[in-house]
């Protein structure tokens, strides 16, 4: 996973896919055996999939492959929210985004967007999760403009 994010950071994004799918297959075999402390790792390797995938214009994979990671961190969340719920607000912001500029369907990227504003007492104080807040606000600023 982490050589997928510096392959993409260097637009090596052939070799980023490759890498990100190796670490899904290694995840998802340990998940089955230990879904507590892999189910994390899954879903964070399939956000970051979806974020290449949209670079690359795979618009259905990428969608998928977000709707997964929420899948998965909306069920860790639900048994430890404090752990798990500013992941649940990263790939949600991250479906703002994605039905906003690559996918455009205002009714899911303001509906996204609002929810993670919802998270925003419980997120907040965490230095990572105000950008998701910030990426949020923002969404529904430029739906309002147009």
């Amino acid at each position: 996973n982490n050589l997928g994010v510096l392959q993409r950071n260097i637009n090596e994004l052939q070799q980023a896919e490759a890498s990100y799918r190796e670490a899904l297959q290694t995840y998802r075999e340990l998940a089955a055996n230990n879904p507590q402390a892999y189910l994390p790792d899954l879903a964070m390797t399939l956000n970051n999939l979806g974020i290449l995938q949209s670079d690359i214009n795979d618009y259905t994979k990428a969608e998928a492959s977000y709707r997964e990671a929420l899948q998965i961190r909306r069920e860790l969340a639900a048994s430890n929210p404090r752990a798990y719920l500013p992941d649940v607000a990263m790939t949600i912001a991250s479906l703002a985004l994605f039905y906003q500029a690559d996918v455009p369907d205002k009714e899911q990227s303001v509906r996204y967007a609002e929810e993670v504003l919802s998270y925003r007492s419980s997120i907040e104080h965490i230095p990572a999760a105000r950008e998701y807040i910030e990426i949020a606000e923002a969404a529904l600023e430029r739906w309002q403009s147009h």
